[in-house]
């Protein structure tokens, strides 16, 4: 009678334990307080500058302008992400069209802020660091679709 107790009890906890843990992993995308934006940890401006600084070995002068670059693009971004964010409850009907010209707006000012780094530093530093830059992504991405293979 013992072991039937304790087998019941153990099969009682593991079953309790695996509903736990699949009700803490679940997509939480409807909770607000958990929005991906606060989630990620974002760089700030200084700590940008701070790495292309060491990256591409800046001297003080292009890493001030590249600091000062940073802010400027840090503020136009709260502000666009704000400003979708008042839009975003517009409906479903126009949000792929909203979408779109998100996109396109983007595409033009990653653009824009390449010319004004290339200003700043030249073509070929860069052209580096879009590529480290472009390295970094496809790791990010690759570790989302396969995430078995990262090493924690």
């Amino acid at each position: 009678m013992k072991k039937y107790l304790f087998l019941v009890a153990t099969l009682l906890l593991t079953v309790t334990m695996s509903v736990s843990a699949q009700r803490n992993s679940g997509n939480r995308r409807n909770n607000i307080n958990n929005r991906r934006s606060e989630q990620v940890i974002r760089m700030t401006p200084q700590e940008k500058a701070n790495l292309i600084t060491k990256e591409l070995d800046l001297t003080a002068k292009e890493s001030a302008e590249v600091l000062a670059m940073y802010e400027k693009q840090d503020k136009e971004r709260i502000a666009d992400v704000n400003e979708q964010r008042s839009e975003r409850g517009m409906g479903a009907e126009n949000r792929d069209v909203r979408r779109e010209e998100f996109r396109t707006a983007r595409d033009a000012q990653m653009k824009q802020q390449f010319e004004e780094l290339v200003k700043i530093i030249g073509k070929e530093k860069a052209e580096k660091w879009n590529e480290l830059r472009k390295d970094v992504r496809f790791d990010n991405r690759t570790g989302r679709r396969n995430p078995g293979n990262r090493n924690r």
